[in-house]
């Protein structure tokens, strides 16, 4: 197991709760958190902008990391959507093992 967590910003909590769940349901992730952001402050386009979003941290392995890329690139509703990968390098061995377990059923569940 080699766990990573995965960052992505989007627009709406409908659209926050339609990508984690295909996250989920298609195996490439284990657990998706959605953390509502009062406010974005970024440069678009030579303009600051000021929005809301909604933070997906996605927790997943690093064997699903280009077809999670491709997947958020299909799927997101931004033009350049944020996609920051993070290597996990410790924390609990159950939690870790969950996640391992979780995908790997998973997958096994969607043959």
């Amino acid at each position: 197991m080699d766990p990573i967590i995965i960052y992505t910003s989007i627009d709406t909590k409908k659209n926050a709760n339609k990508l984690a769940k295909k996250l989920v349901e298609n195996s490439l992730a284990a657990c998706v958190n959605i953390i509502p952001i009062k406010e974005s402050i970024y440069n678009w386009d030579g303009e600051i902008k000021s929005e809301p979003e909604f933070q997906l941290i996605i927790k997943t392995d690093l064997r699903y990391k280009s077809s999670i890329e491709k997947f958020i690139k299909r799927n997101h509703s931004y033009e350049l959507p944020e996609i920051i990968f993070i290597k996990v390098s410790g924390g609990s061995k159950e939690y870790l093992d969950w996640i391992s377990n979780n995908l790997n059923n998973s997958s096994q569940t969607q043959k």
